[in-house]
């Protein structure tokens, strides 16, 4: 159980410094928002943003299914596969959002160029 907590946790940690690294665009003043829509589409910088924040939930939700059917469980076997059918969610989720990671890493060296 603790593997697939801790993997989790990793994971998430990870997304989150990428989703905080980025300022809360409400805020900020009207000039820069314009100027980062005009550098890289504000709407898709929020999209993406946004499925980082959708594989944090999801990751969190698979951890918690899989801790709940460990518990239940007392086939030592079972947990073994309970734990490698979580870190294949785990990847699966990662893959579905890595498009989101690529367009928000070539968005942050665009912006700090400016």
């Amino acid at each position: 159980m603790a593997r697939v907590e801790v993997a989790s946790q990793v994971i998430n940690s990870m997304l989150e410094k990428v989703v905080k690294r980025y300022p809360t665009f409400e805020y900020l003043e009207p000039f820069y928002r314009e100027l980062i829509d005009i550098t890289v589409s504000l709407d898709e910088l929020k999209h993406n943003i946004g499925a980082l924040s959708w594989g944090m939930k999801t990751i969190q939700k698979i951890k918690n299914e899989t801790i709940r059917k460990m518990k239940r469980t007392k086939d030592i076997d079972r947990l073994g596969k309970l734990r490698k059918e979580a870190y294949g969610r785990y990847i699966s989720v990662l893959k579905r959002i890595e498009d989101n990671m690529e367009f928000l890493n070539s968005a942050r060296e665009k912006l700090k160029q400016l």
